[in-house]
């Protein structure tokens, strides 16, 4: 039946009463119907209705619309019927793609069987099988992908829209199998691109350099993208800076990097000559993984150095930045020798040649002994309180100090552990670094608070006398190891020099600070121990140290705890009294709480919760790692800052809160420490637990432990937010006159005598 084209409504079109005038729309998803003989021009050779050929409706899921291309121009209904219900066609799509992305809920009554299954209790995998019917994505799986390498437009791009114009807005209809087999669009922000997962390898090769329009802004700005197939050395990757080494070295470091879960797949130079092979000394190694493998990360950052050869080179993997804490490293040498790798025998020459003999040549004459540490007099580089430096300006520490340090030896930590009872030591392993320089370079030095009689003076050591003192830490290194293995050995005896039990029934705090430099790894044994069998020791214990800490601060070495603790609290010590006076002069003070200047965030720390951790980590410091505890080079060495001291009795030494925060949460030793603290209050829990006892008193011992845990938790998010200001200027002590808490600074303790005590 033709058309009668007398009839024609207000636009032209031509109308039969029975015939349904509206056009055709296609389905989304369908593709067009085959036309049962060409169109010529003129009415005569119109095609009627019944001429045209759709096909049924089906599915749509998983299929992608019939790009459209714009209508020839100045097409009229009258002139080309077909031309016009194309345009009709085409807009209709256009509008359908609008709402074709988005989030699909699915009704009422299809969701009426899930949530019969729901209410008789059905698992979790019958209810997804349930749910698996009502979604609109497909079951495709991924097979290969495809990227665009967006840069910094990626993190404006909306998935969504990128996805409509990747489907919908293309005008090229050989597109429509392959834009149908594209199952996902990932925008990675970390690798700066947006990646779009395909079912079928034949796509990938049809869409490969095939530009797209991707709106980047709000405003409908539109950048063309081309689709890439992306490359294996796209992933990670890591730049070790100043790396001089020959193919041999090369070679062993991808053994050791391969033994340790890293292996790499390339090792380029990154300036290399094409023409000539001459390269730079920037080494990449690219991985195959967009993450960095887990050696290489810790504390939840990149590591910032890694020690090779008896060197150490700085490296910046993908993505690193400065994140303004202390360098973080991992020891390759140390790991050739876990793995029984061994190190090649051709190192790098010495620029360095041998003088040759002769009549004038120097003599070798051992320098003059000096003093390990020269006072510095008040008043060079006196900090306020504020932390304003006096004048003349003395920083505490040469700008090249650690600089010119790690050119000449490398200290990392070494853990020794006995599988047979989990006792755990930790040294400092020195590596002298091959073609170190010959000459020292001037004005190297580095200042710290040190016991000096009855007060605690500053002082400062150079370059060389710290050189010195490395080269005698690895005698007490070698009888450090030599005790351990001799404990680990033999079984544990029946009788020790001392009784920590007693100790701390007694108030002898003194005596605990001088057991723990002298008897480190059986303090420890029996500070395990006290977990194990009487938590609540645990918990005066730490105590205990804490208000003696607080009280010599104030008050020197010069009188006795017991002198002290009665004139605090006007009675005598008691062990069953700690809790209550340690709570009363808590209350009565005022001291700063720590707390991040994020609104969302409401994690507060106080000031003496701070303290209890880091009383307690100083004796899991001096246990477990004896020889950074004893020697301040060594604490120099993992922290790359100067290390503070709170006076003692017998000459001895704590650590300052800063010293010990600084430990704890920005050197090589805070993770296997921070580790060891939460082992120990996790089993004095445990301990509690397995016990099952209604006492009212260890449900609050297993409490304030339980607090201990999470506040070391606390204490990391917050230094990472810099919100934990625990410095040398803000140090918890008691205030003389009031005999309550308050911070001060250590500035006051760098003099000659000692605030007197009454009584």
């Amino acid at each position: 039946m033709s058309l009668d084209l007398s009839t024609v409504t207000a636009l032209g079109v031509p109308v039969d009463p029975s015939i349904d005038t509206n056009p055709p729309v296609m389905p989304r998803g369908s593709t067009p119907g085959l036309l049962r003989r060409p169109i010529t021009s003129g009415t005569s050779n119109a095609p009627s209705v019944d001429d045209i050929v759709t096909d049924p409706p089906h599915s749509t899921r998983g299929q992608l619309p019939v790009p459209t291309v714009s209508p020839p121009p100045n097409t009229s209904p009258t002139e080309n019927v077909w031309e016009f219900m194309r345009e009709s066609r085409r807009r209709a799509d256009r509008a359908s793609s609008k709402a074709d992305i988005g989030t699909h809920r699915p009704t009422m009554p299809q969701l009426t069987p899930l949530l019969e299954l729901l209410n008789s209790g059905a698992s979790g995998g019958a209810l997804f099988d349930a749910f698996e019917p009502l979604r609109l994505d497909v079951k495709k799986p991924v097979v290969c992908r495809v990227q665009m390498d967006t840069g910094s437009y990626t993190n404006t791009i909306d998935e969504g829209k990128a996805m409509k114009a990747v489907l919908f807005d293309t005008n090229q209809k050989s597109l429509e199998p392959s834009l149908a087999e594209i199952v996902q669009c990932h925008r990675d922000v970390a690798n700066q691109n947006l990646t779009w997962g395909l079912a079928s390898f034949e796509a990938m090769d049809r869409l490969v350099g095939v530009s797209f329009a991707i709106p980047v802004s709000r405003d409908g700005t539109k950048v063309n993208f081309t689709m890439s197939s992306p490359h294996v050395m796209d992933g990670f990757y890591l730049d070790i800076v100043d790396f001089v080494h020959d193919r041999v070295s090369e070679r062993f470091l991808w053994e050791v990097l391969a033994a340790i879960g890293a292996p790499p797949i390339a090792g380029t130079y990154t300036q290399v000559s094409a023409a000539y092979g001459t390269k730079g000394s920037r080494y990449r190694l690219s991985f195959n993984d967009n993450h960095p493998p887990p050696p290489f990360v810790c504390n939840g950052r990149l590591l910032d150095e890694i020690v090779f050869l008896g060197k150490c080179h700085r490296i910046y993997g993908r993505g690193w930045y400065n994140h303004r804490k202390g360098f973080q490293r991992v020891d390759l040498d140390i790991a050739a020798k876990e793995n029984a790798i061994a190190q090649p025998f051709t190192l790098s020459p010495s620029p360095l040649h041998a003088r040759p003999a002769g009549v004038n040549k120097r003599q070798c004459v051992p320098p003059p002994t000096l003093p390990r540490w020269t006072r510095v007099p008040r008043g060079h580089g006196a900090v306020s309180r504020s932390g304003a430096s006096a004048s003349p300006q003395r920083p505490w520490q040469s700008p090249n100090m650690f600089d010119a340090l790690r050119e000449h030896i490398v200290v990392t930590p070494t853990q020794l552990v006995d599988s047979s009872t989990n006792n755990m030591l930790i040294l400092p392993s020195i590596l002298p670094v091959p073609d170190s320089p010959r000459t020292l370079p001037s004005n190297t030095y580095i200042d710290g608070t040190k016991p000096d009689g009855q007060s605690v003076t500053r002082a400062t050591v150079s370059l060389d006398l710290m050189l010195e003192e490395f080269a005698l830490l690895d005698s007490h290194v070698a009888a450090a190891k030599s005790a351990f293995t001799t404990m680990c050995s033999q079984p544990a005896a029946s009788t020790s020099a001392f009784n920590l039990v007693d100790l701390v029934t007694t108030g002898a705090a003194d005596r605990i600070q001088s057991l723990l430099s002298k008897h480190p790894m059986e303090f420890g044994l029996q500070v395990r121990s006290l977990a194990s069998s009487t938590p609540v020791m645990l918990l005066h214990l730490t105590r205990l140290r804490m208000l003696c800490r607080w009280m010599r601060t104030t008050w020197g070495p010069s009188t006795p705890f017991a002198t002290l603790y009665h004139n605090v609290f006007n009675h005598a010590y008691s062990i069953h009294a700690l809790g209550l006076d340690i709570t009363s002069v808590v209350r009565s003070s005022s001291l700063d709480e720590y707390h991040s200047d994020d609104v969302s965030d409401a994690t507060v720390l106080l000031s003496h919760e701070s303290e209890s951790i880091l009383a307690l980590a100083e004796m899991l410091l001096g246990s477990l790692a004896p020889c950074y505890y004893a020697h301040d080079v060594a604490l120099n060495a993992a922290t790359s800052g100067p290390v503070f001291a709170l006076p003692a009795r017998s000459g001895d030494r704590y650590l300052a809160s800063s010293t010990l925060c600084t430990v704890l949460l920005h050197s090589t030793l805070g993770t296997p420490i921070r580790k060891a603290l939460c082992d120990l209050l996790q089993r004095a829990r445990a301990t509690l637990t397995d016990r099952g006892s209604a006492d009212s008193e260890d449900s609050a011992v297993a409490s304030t432990l339980a607090d201990w845990v999470s506040n070391v938790d606390i204490m990391v998010a917050l230094d990472q937010a810099f919100a934990l200001p625990i410095t040398p200027f803000c140090q918890v002590m008691f205030d003389s006159s009031t005999m309550s808490l308050t911070h001060g600074s250590l500035e006051d303790l760098w003099t000659d005598t000692v605030t007197p005590t009454t009584g």
